[in-house]
């Protein structure tokens, strides 16, 4: 039995094992295809014989084409098995970014609107005066605060429809500390 690396990180290629791996189809310019396959390795030298076995998920045409047939890659042709931990951190990112549910879907219960807090509004509104992110949400949230002058309405419109002024700037960061004193 002829045992050899494919790479240094990777574990060994024996015969008869079953990898994936890419090859291209014969032929010039467009007519050529990368396609993404299973097979056994049945040869291992310079390059690597692999026997594509059958795919019930590939296209019809795809498999009477390819399944059974030799393909003869490189090495780097073979695509690594990921590591079993590899698997654990994917499904805890997933978890983590939506921790209602294991597979990272979002519940009805969970589809909730967020509060929109003066603290949350006025941290937009200071974004969008530094031009680091644009809220029109909250420049037309804003004008329907109590509190807020006829002024300070005005300062929004002018941000809400692009044309603000150079001053402006500074007078939307005075609204976004005077909402966060309010709140």
């Amino acid at each position: 039995m002829k045992i050899e690396r494919n790479c240094s990180n990777s574990p060994p290629l024996v015969v008869g094992k079953l990898v994936h791996f890419v090859f291209t189809t014969s032929g010039r310019g467009s007519v050529r295809h990368r396609s993404y396959a299973q097979g056994e390795v049945m040869k291992i030298g310079k390059r690597l014989t692999i026997k594509v076995v059958d795919d019930p998920n590939a296209h019809e045409y795809w498999r009477k084409a390819h399944v059974g047939k030799l393909k003869v890659v490189g090495h780097a042709a073979v695509i690594p098995e990921l590591p079993e931990a590899a698997g654990h951190e994917k499904a805890a990112v997933k978890s983590r970014r939506h921790p209602a549910s294991p597979h990272g879907t979002r519940d009805a219960a969970d589809m909730q609107p967020s509060p929109y807090s003066l603290l949350r509004i006025a941290k937009e509104l200071e974004l969008t005066a530094t031009g680091a992110a644009y809220y029109g949400n909250a420049l037309r949230v804003t004008k329907d605060i109590p509190g807020v002058s006829d002024e300070e309405r005005l300062l929004l419109d002018r941000y809400a429809t692009g044309r603000q002024r150079d001053p402006d700037h500074v007078a939307l960061q005075d609204l976004a500390i005077k909402l966060r004193t309010l709140g």
